[in-house]
């Protein structure tokens, strides 16, 4: 291989794959140096055999340091003084000398070994490249797309570099296995959504990158998004609990006096949370205030069910729970879902009973003074259950992008085609428009027409 084209290959690997131009030539060398040994050193296993490319020529280069002595009895590993004092007249015996000892036929062999490794010998260092960038990334947020399905159940997806990643011209391959997958997906090959990093494994032939769309960091980290106040530290995330596709609860608390943590969060008209649930296909996010008192906090967990008194018993770590008849079947949930992700989100077990608190020792947690932050979940939980409620109906798109409803056009609707359906839910205030298929809110517009 001329040492231009070798050059050229090296650059040409080293622009695509981002691997450092000086690795690339250490790969190289390495494998030179056993081609050498397998052909040309078998026996002597000599550790001071060491192969250079020369940067001029282009050209592999053998070295091998041998002992200065002045009787040589061993070729392979000792040089004659007076050989040496030649080149280097101060030597003394017993000291090493680098002498070149390129085999007349070793030529041939490197250029092959150099088509190799550059062609399929780079795979461990770009492994290794790879490896350096995600292993402190676990819990991060990344994007991937949809590749490919393995016979094992998980699907390969390819995550997007960042534009100052060292390795940023390839993708860097992440599995999403059967048990990290959300249920409320649909992963089609080229689908682009958002994962989070949960592991980084290396071994001797791979390094594997594994994601998740279940996890509850992922909830965490498109809160870190989305909200600008949890980013910076003025509402903290106190505790996730998650049934991925389906529901989570998130506990939040301000750090900062003055910042309501649930409004923050839920966003004006709700659109900071919308984005979220967009992005997790509809899942049904509940954020609830964090308390230091447990009881209180458990009546938290439980919206949007009304709590009338909470007692507990610390040794077992359990809390009786008292709501009214009319109560108890939101306290519960749908299969139990909500209790369930209560405890899950507070660390207690929960019993729910029907009733009046009547004379047992309870704390009430209903009746205390006025509170701000009850009082804006409480207005969120109100608004979130007319969304609830609210029919979904279909209307066709007018030839101006508009749609009716209720004798007021709404619109107009970008990157919507005039004459194709969309979905639309309406409350007493609002009016959202919904792409079908998968279900994506495009639009959303208080209810006397005029853009929100």
């Amino acid at each position: 291989m001329a040492k231009s084209e070798f050059y050229a290959a090296v650059d040409q690997i080293a622009s695509e794959r981002g691997i450092p131009r000086e690795t690339i030539i250490a790969q190289v060398e390495e494998a030179l140096l056993k081609a050498y040994k397998r052909n040309f050193d078998k026996t002597s296993n000599n550790p001071d055999i060491s192969v250079r490319l020369d940067a001029k020529t282009g050209q592999a280069i053998v070295y091998a340091s041998k002992l200065v002595v002045e009787d040589v009895l061993d070729p392979l590993h000792e040089i004659d003084i007076e050989e040496v004092r030649a080149t280097r007249p101060d030597v003394i015996a017993g000291q090493t000398f680098v002498v070149e000892v390129t085999p007349q036929d070793f030529g041939r062999i490197a250029a092959q070994t150099m088509r190799q490794v550059l062609l399929q010998g780079l795979h461990h260092a770009e492994r290794s490249h790879i490896y350096d960038e995600f292993t402190d990334r676990e819990g991060q947020l990344v994007t991937a797309t949809v590749r490919r399905f393995d016979r094992n159940g998980a699907i390969i997806v390819e995550i997007d570099r960042d534009k100052s990643s060292a390795v940023e011209a390839r993708h860097a391959e992440a599995y999403l296995w059967t048990k990290d997958q959300s249920p409320a997906d649909r992963y089609e090959r080229g689908a682009r959504m958002r994962f989070v990093i949960t592991r980084v494994e290396r071994n001797e032939r791979d390094v594997r990158i594994l994601v998740s769309r279940s996890s509850p960091d992922l909830v965490r980290r498109l809160l870190e998004i989305e909200v600008p106040e949890v980013q910076s530290g003025q509402v903290e995330v106190r505790a996730i609990a998650r049934e991925a596709g389906v529901r989570t609860k998130v506990a939040v608390s301000a750090q900062q006096e003055g910042i309501d943590p649930i409004g923050a969060c839920v966003g004006i008209r709700g659109t900071r949370i919308q984005h979220i649930v967009t992005e997790l296909r509809n899942e049904k996010i509940d954020v609830v205030p964090w308390s230091p008192d447990p009881a209180r906090f458990i009546a938290n967990a439980l919206s949007p069910a009304r709590v009338s008194a909470v007692s507990l018993n610390e040794e077992e770590r359990t809390a009786r729970v008292v709501v009214a008849e009319e109560q108890a079947s939101l306290a519960i949930g749908k299969e139990g879902q909500n209790v369930r992700l209560a405890v899950k989100l507070t660390s207690w077990r929960i019993d729910i009973v029907k009733g009046r608190a009547g004379e047992t020792a309870l704390l009430d947690v209903t009746t205390s003074d006025s509170n701000p932050l009850r009082e804006a979940r409480e207005r969120a939980e109100a608004a979130e259950l007319e969304w609830q409620r609210a029919v979904r109906e279909e209307r066709k798109v007018k030839p101006n992008r508009t749609i009716d409803y209720d004798s007021q056009s709404y619109g107009p609707l970008e990157h919507v085609v005039p004459g194709s359906t969309v979905i639309i839910r309406a409350t007493s205030r609002a009016l959202r428009i919904f792409r079908d298929n998968p279900e994506q809110m495009i639009g959303e517009y208080a209810r006397s027409g005029v853009s929100e």
